[in-house]
């Protein structure tokens, strides 16, 4: 996008579109995969190995946990293809939550790393997930937009800060709690 006075134009390629407004065009994108999205690459996954999995259920089991969290689905379906014995259903779901929590990966050393270093985003954590207490969703928030940006929130329907996903959830409790020991 590029701004000149009082209009602002995209320049692509092959044409050039200029706006009117002075603004740029908002580019939103949802990354987190939905329960149909794991679905079709659990069916996928199913035609190569047969392993009989309840493609629906498992797919709800994995959203339940990580709200479509990309790297989370991906996490967990390796460890049930790797270490969990190809148990696909809810069981092994939620056996590879348990091994996920336990790891040391980079996105927990980041998260913690996070936490330590930005006390705004530790209390506000801390409020939300150990308090209980309800803090407004606002973008305008540097504290809410550092902790939407790394992905560890999202806001409900009611535009109130909640935690993105249970495996967040649990693991920032475990992180808590073992800082208040």
């Amino acid at each position: 996008m590029i701004y000149n006075g009082n209009h602002a134009s995209l320049k692509t390629e092959n044409h050039s579109r200029t706006f009117p407004w002075n603004i740029a065009t908002a580019f939103e994108i949802d990354m987190a995969f939905s329960a149909d999205e794991i679905a079709t690459m659990l069916v996928e996954y199913e035609k190569d190995y047969a392993t009989g999995m309840d493609v629906v259920a498992v797919a709800k089991e994995l959203y339940t946990y990580t709200s479509g969290y990309p790297f989370m689905v991906s996490r967990l379906c390796q460890i049930i293809h790797d270490r969990i014995d190809k148990k696909w259903d809810i069981h092994g779901v939620r056996s590879a939550v348990t091994a996920l929590l336990r790891e040391d990966n980079q996105l927990f050393k980041d998260m913690s790393k996070n936490l330590e270093n930005h006390e705004d985003l530790y209390h506000l954590m801390y409020d939300v997930l150990i308090l209980g207490r309800r803090r407004s969703f606002s973008y305008d928030n540097p504290t809410i937009g550092m902790g939407y940006q790394y992905g560890y929130i999202k806001y409900d329907r009611r535009y109130s800060v909640v935690i993105f996903n249970k495996i967040f959830e649990m693991r920032i409790s475990n992180y808590f709690v073992t800082k208040n020991e």
